[in-house]
């Protein structure tokens, strides 16, 4: 009997600007909203079940509930479940405008007293936006104290290689003790006046805050405190990316926030407060122009350069809540008013729309029937090139609050990754991943598709994912890759 092949799709398929939903938190590696839709809505129907195991910041299960399927959204990480539960909830815009409002009430003046600069003007006091702070060092050739941001990085040199102003040697920024810091400039806007100032060189006086009365994580970046993250480069701690008034502001924010009695409106305002924390940290570089697209945190490492932005917290606190009200209103309009939420598959098969859970992937068949899921895409672990865990602990820690002490949550154990701090080599990734592509082919009905989408350059995790799927017992159909149940 001849199998009738299935018509794949078989064109490229163009990425598209995410809409503002999507533009609410920053989360590494988001898929093209787009070309999940085109995936799920050719390999399924209205109202089947489609499940992401591995699905990050929710894309797969947002697009497929705005298709009119039903989703699963699977992941170890705090952080992707928050994502998914602030993005397909219908949030009252007026509930979240009014918890906003009572915190600017509260904590708007305090904060910006942080900030105070004369205004050069009118000499009241204007406000500062950002502070461009550059580290100073001893030259451990010539032992002169050096300011990082006069000296130039030659040519072809690797990024923490530096020459000296005064001896012309080359060293490495790395090895360096810092000494100290100083600011270069700082942009600041005075509410009486109305002008910008843009200052270089400034003179400041940093207020004092009492850090010991505020509660923020403490958190180290290592396993155990004897394996550093992969990730970690000068920082040993999450409260040394900030500086003191920062951390201080942030503190107050988020003792404000957890307060909020309303509980949908209390989860939106904590997830903005998680989008602005890497913008109000020392990881923000300063490059000229850099305020077009906005501060960000683009490396994934926690890597400090020696050169770098302090912004006003509330400024940004603010900015993102602006964010954050545009995706409401924008999720409003894409996907249904009332979406159900359930605990359990048979609620989803009954009568809900979509169910969320920080489940292992390993672990799919115990939550799952066998042979009842209609269609999977997924976009698995990228075998280390991209550390979760450890580049969402800096929200994470804040979000997880202060009954969690300072200890890491030890979901990281189940991480199916490559990381020499938490002992996991590539023999344990591909052990895992296979161990998943196993259940997904448990709970994957038969002569139904998994979509598999991956991008790394490294042949050995390629082949990792390859051999995974086959060996599950899926029949690769196409290169890019869907396989059959």
């Amino acid at each position: 009997m001849t199998q009738t092949l299935f018509p794949h799709i078989n064109h490229a398929l163009v990425p598209k600007t995410h809409p503002s939903m999507y533009l609410t938190h920053k989360y590494w590696a988001r898929k093209p909203h787009n070309v999940v839709a085109e995936y799920i809505e050719h390999y399924s129907k209205t109202d089947e079940i489609v499940l992401d195991p591995f699905v990050g910041s929710g894309v797969t299960l947002l697009e497929a509930l705005r298709i009119g399927r039903r989703a699963i959204g699977f992941d170890l990480d705090p952080l992707s479940i928050l994502t998914m539960q602030v993005t397909a909830e219908s949030i009252d815009v007026s509930k979240f405008d009014q918890a906003f409002d009572s915190i600017k009430a509260d904590l708007e003046s305090e904060i910006n007293q942080l900030y105070k600069f004369p205004c050069p003007s009118c000499k009241k006091q204007s406000i500062i936006t950002y502070v461009v702070w550059s580290y100073i060092i001893n030259c451990p050739i010539c032992k002169k104290r050096v300011l990082m941001a006069e000296v130039k990085r030659p040519k072809g040199k690797r990024q923490n290689i530096y020459k000296c102003l005064y001896c012309k040697q080359e060293f490495s920024y790395a090895n360096v003790p810092i000494m100290g810091e100083q600011p270069i400039f700082l942009r600041a806007w005075c509410p009486n006046c109305k002008q910008v100032s843009k200052v270089n060189n400034p003179e400041l006086e940093l207020p004092t805050v009492q850090l010991s009365n505020v509660w923020y994580p403490k958190i180290r970046f290592s396993y155990n405190e004897d394996r550093p993250f992969t990730t970690k480069r000068r920082a040993n701690t999450i409260e040394e990316l900030f500086t003191e008034r920062n951390l201080y502001a942030l503190a107050l924010l988020h003792a404000r926030a957890v307060k909020i009695e309303d509980e949908v409106a209390r989860r939106a305002i904590l997830f903005v407060f998680s989008s602005m924390v890497p913008q109000a940290s020392r990881l923000v570089p300063w490059r000229r122009g850099f305020l077009t697209g906005g501060p960000a945190w683009t490396v994934p490492e926690y890597l400090i350069l020696p050169v770098h932005c302090e912004f006003n917290v509330w400024s940004r606190f603010e900015n993102r809540f602006h964010s954050m009200r545009r995706g409401i209103e924008n999720r409003n309009e894409c996907l249904p008013p009332k979406l159900e939420y359930v605990e359990s598959f048979d609620e989803l098969q009954n009568r809900g729309q979509y169910l969320i859970d920080r489940i292992n992937a390993i672990e799919l068949s115990s939550v799952i029937p066998p042979n009842s899921v209609d269609y999977v895409f997924t976009d698995p672990p990228y075998g280390g090139a991209i550390q979760y865990f450890e580049l969402d602990l800096i929200r994470v820690a804040w979000l997880l609050g202060k009954e969690n002490g300072d200890v890491i949550d030890q979901w990281w154990k189940e991480e199916i990754t490559i990381n020499r701090g938490q002992e996991k080599n590539f023999e344990y990734y591909h052990k895992m991943l296979s161990a998943s592509f196993s259940e997904i082919y448990k709970v994957l009905k038969p002569g139904r598709f998994l979509t598999v989408t991956f991008h790394s350059t490294d042949i050995d995790v390629w082949n990792s994912i390859i051999m995974a799927v086959r060996l599950a017992g899926f029949e690769l159909e196409k290169s890019s890759i869907n396989l059959l149940r």
